[in-house]
């Protein structure tokens, strides 16, 4: 089913592609309807401005005689200002060049004067050097003439000192002569020793002195030539200063010289510049005026040529335009032809579509009939298995009370056979109503099926029929490429038309721009008659011959004029006829769509039956788990539901009335013995009131696939003994049981609901819990 659904999508795709191709080539048609109106009022426009330019040309011929006059007058003019300008431009270069002279002139004496500067700045440098050697040498001076003054203060204080010696010993010589002359035994050696000391201080003394005496005079010496040395070198200093101050004096001087020379030169090259400038710009204005004349008049002889080639190509180009407007009528007469054809197939192919779509209608009510039929049955049927729940429902919750109540009261045997007994008929009471609804349930299964084959036929049909539009859409598609191919060439050999009437009119006003200049030319020639005899008669009859031929070219014109126009008509016959195509393939667009909605609309309600159908089986399924979990309830209730249940276990109703029907004897016997037990078709179908495992792992042992199971009545401490059995029976290794009692603990702990059933991989099962 999803395959067609595919299909059916993929189809409704390619209707909607082809529906904006559809619009999209209407809107085309239109645009090209738009082109040639407004080609036509191009030309309409184009006609007006050849009118005049024709009477702006027979104007502008006039105007050019007067300005080749008048530009032959300004050439000679020009002339004359070129020579005067020429002898200007010479003279200019001449005072430049005296300029340039005098400016390197300066330049030398400038450069001169500069060495001068730099000279007398290094003789004042070695100036100011020896002024600071004098300064050095007058301080030695000074500190020299400082040692002379403390020497002279020393020797004023030996003398000084030598007249008190001197005093001191008279005075001391005096006092002491008595004494002396007393004893002058004692002391003859004392005075002897002490003389001696005084012979030898006074000669020391006098040594001193000549000493000092010596060193004075050379000081003073050296003083005195000291500052004879300062003085000169102070008036060398003074003159420097004086001789430096001239020298700066003449260099400012001789720096406003340059500065004045160089502001005239300035002058003199911007004035020399401007002027020059100005004659080149006059020259270079001369020069290219007489090129424009020169180009003017060789532009006008090679015109001329050109224009008899023109006239040449444009009679070539104009009997090869009619071969080709013959050879486009042709293939526009089997164009219409295919046209037609194909607009009688498109008629066809409404009519088709026209037929599928009254069929699918039908199809389509048919199908919502049943499914209405459908949909009333399985309500009817989800009503009762509701009322069958709900009563079983109470009727458990009436017994779980009666058991209640009964186990309160008492739990005689009779009262425990009776409810028993009570279930046992509401147990056959309930199966033969699941047999009942499974009945029903079958039945509508069945009508389902039935239903789903019947819509399944449908919609293969419907599938056949949209296959067939499909195929008709494909086909109008072709005959719209083929029409719009058509519409295309009949646009391009409109084009070429409207190029070619371009051209013509191009060449009708060269044409009449080649009068215009023959017209001139044989003005020019009649100005001068003397010379151009000859040429002026031949100018005349290429005039006539050019007259003639726009005359021809003028009716050929006209002819085009008229086959455009019936060319245009044509083409407005052929855009009526897409545009009634286009209308038609709407329409079609229209049914095709409305065809697509039923389909989506059939396909929405086998949607809904077959969701019906899966609640319906849901139902069931719950239906028969509700079951399961009464049967198991009452089984339980059998089996565990009395008091005395440990005692022994309650005969069922038939096997009571089996016992009722025999001896005593008999029933000694009989109690001995086990009943066969009768299977129910019930617990064939649903299985064991409770079920015999509890988990079931299928398992790959690699060799072959064995069931691992454990019962309801087992538990996790007896999963050693019963993976331990299960390798045993299958002969494998004991290295595996650890982790298969693992793995059966993991699935009890991780079970929702039991009997749980699995499938495992021995090996998967040892690398996770090995």
């Amino acid at each position: 089913s999803a395959d067609p659904a595919e299909k059916e999508a993929q189809l409704t795709r390619q209707l909607k592609v082809t529906r904006e191709q559809l619009d999209r080539k209407s809107d085309l048609c239109d645009e090209l309807a738009v082109q040639l109106r407004r080609l036509e009022t191009d030309l309409e426009e184009r006609d007006g401005a050849l009118r005049s330019a024709r009477a702006c040309l027979s104007a502008s011929c006039a105007e050019l005689r007067a300005a080749a006059h008048a530009g032959e007058a300004r050439c000679l003019e020009r002339e004359e200002e070129a020579v005067a300008l020429r002898e200007r431009l010479q003279l200019a270069e001449v005072a430049h060049s005296r300029g340039e002279a005098a400016t390197e002139l300066h330049a030398a004496d400038a450069a001169h004067l500069r060495r001068l500067l730099a000279d007398e700045e290094a003789s004042a440098q070695t100036l100011a050097s020896r002024a600071a050697e004098d300064a050095a040498r007058v301080v030695a001076l000074d500190g020299a003439a400082a040692e002379v003054r403390s020497l002279r203060e020393q020797l004023d204080q030996c003398r000084a000192e030598l007249e008190a010696a001197r005093r001191a010993a008279s005075a001391g010589h005096r006092a002491e002569v008595a004494h002396l002359e007393e004893a002058l035994a004692e002391e003859k050696n004392a005075r002897r020793s002490a003389m001696q000391a005084h012979a030898e201080l006074m000669k020391r003394f006098e040594e001193h002195t000549k000493e000092a005496a010596g060193r004075i005079a050379t000081a003073e010496a050296s003083a005195t030539k000291l500052g004879r040395e300062a003085e000169g070198l102070r008036r060398s200093v003074q003159e420097g200063k004086e001789r430096e101050a001239g020298l700066r004096k003449a260099l400012n001087q001789e720096k406003e010289l340059h500065e004045e020379a160089l502001h005239m030169l300035h002058s003199q090259r911007i004035e020399s510049t401007h002027q020059s400038s100005h004659l080149q710009s006059e020259l270079d204005q001369l020069s290219s005026d007489l090129e424009q004349k020169e180009d003017e008049i060789m532009n006008i002889e090679f015109e001329m040529v050109g224009l008899q080639n023109k006239l040449k190509d444009q009679m070539r180009l104009f009997s090869e335009n009619n071969e080709e407007l013959k050879r486009g009528r042709e293939q526009l007469a089997e164009k219409d032809g295919r046209l037609q054809h194909a607009v009688r197939r498109q008629e066809e192919l409404v009519q088709q579509m026209n037929e599928a779509t009254t069929k699918l209608q039908e199809k389509v009510a048919q199908l919502s009939h049943e499914l209405e039929g459908s949909r009333a049955a399985y309500q009817t049927l989800e009503q009762h298995t509701q009322a069958v729940i709900s009563r079983h429902e109470t009727e458990r919750e009436k017994l779980i009370l009666e058991l209640a109540h009964a186990r309160s009261e008492s739990a005689s045997a009779a009262d425990a056979q009776a409810i028993n007994d009570r279930l046992e008929a509401e147990r056959q009471a309930f199966m033969s109503e699941l047999a009942e609804a499974r009945t029903e349930v079958d039945g509508l299964e069945a009508l389902r099926g039935a239903a789903q084959q019947e819509a399944r036929f449908e919609l293969d049909g419907v599938r056949a029929e949209l296959r067939q539009a499909a195929d008709a859409i494909e086909l109008q598609r072709q005959l719209t490429a083929k029409h719009e191919e058509l519409q295309h060439g009949l646009r391009e050999e409109h084009a070429e038309a409207v190029d070619r009437l371009a051209e013509r009119d191009a060449s009708l006003a060269g044409m009449a721009e080649v009068v215009a200049e023959l017209r001139g030319v044989a003005e020019r020639c009649g100005a001068q008659a003397s010379m151009h005899e000859a040429a002026a008669s031949s100018a005349e009859a290429r005039q006539a011959e050019t007259a003639r031929q726009l005359q021809d070219s003028s009716a050929q014109l006209e002819q085009l004029r008229e086959k455009l126009e019936f060319q245009q008509r044509r083409e407005a016959a052929l855009a009526e006829g897409a545009r009634r195509e286009a209308e038609r393939g709407w329409e079609l667009r229209e049914r095709l769509r409305t065809a697509d909605e039923r389909t989506e609309a059939l396909e929405l309600r086998a949607r809904d039956l077959e969701r019906a159908l899966e609640r319906s089986r849901l139902l069931e399924r719950q239906a028969l788990e509700r079951a399961q979990e009464l049967r198991t309830s009452l089984a339980l209730l059998r089996e565990f539901g009395r008091e005395d249940f440990m005692h022994g276990a309650v005969p069922k109703l038939s096997e009571e009335k089996e016992e009722k029907g025999c001896t005593e004897g008999d029933k000694e016997i009989g109690a001995a013995k086990v009943a066969p037990l009768v299977k129910d078709p019930v617990d064939e179908q649903l299985g064991a009131e409770v079920p015999s495992v509890l988990i079931a792992v299928e398992l790959d042992l690699g060799f072959t696939i064995a069931t691992l199971s454990v019962a309801p009545w087992q538990t996790r401490a007896d999963f050693d003994s019963i993976v331990s059995a299960f390798l045993k029976e299958h002969r494998v290794r004991a290295v595996f049981s650890d982790a298969l009692v693992r793995y059966l603990e993991e699935v009890e702990a991780q079970a929702k609901a039991f009997p749980v059933i699995l499938q495992a991989n021995l090996a998967e099962v040892y690398s996770l819990h090995g």
